[in-house]
């Protein structure tokens, strides 16, 4: 994904991505990941390190790293 347009409107972006990922019926990654951005454009939040730490908790669940800072920095893609 690349530029999302301004702040004041990237949460029309990040709207129409979630009902995307909505109407495929699976709660996946991308579906999390979609949700928690649209969260954050409207509220402010920090989405881009909540989704970091999800990933990572998820990577260490998975056994996809050892690495036990994956929370705080996000799990590297092999």
């Amino acid at each position: 994904m690349g530029y999302g347009g301004p702040a004041g409107l990237r949460a029309i972006g990040e709207t129409y991505q979630f009902a995307t990922q909505a109407s495929q019926g699976e709660f996946d990654r991308a579906f999390r990941k979609s949700a928690v951005n649209m969260i954050g454009a409207f509220t402010g939040l920090p989405s881009a390190q909540v989704n970091r730490t999800l990933d990572g908790l998820e990577a260490l669940y998975e056994g996809e790293t050892e690495n036990v800072l994956a929370p705080l920095t996000g799990a590297k893609k092999r």
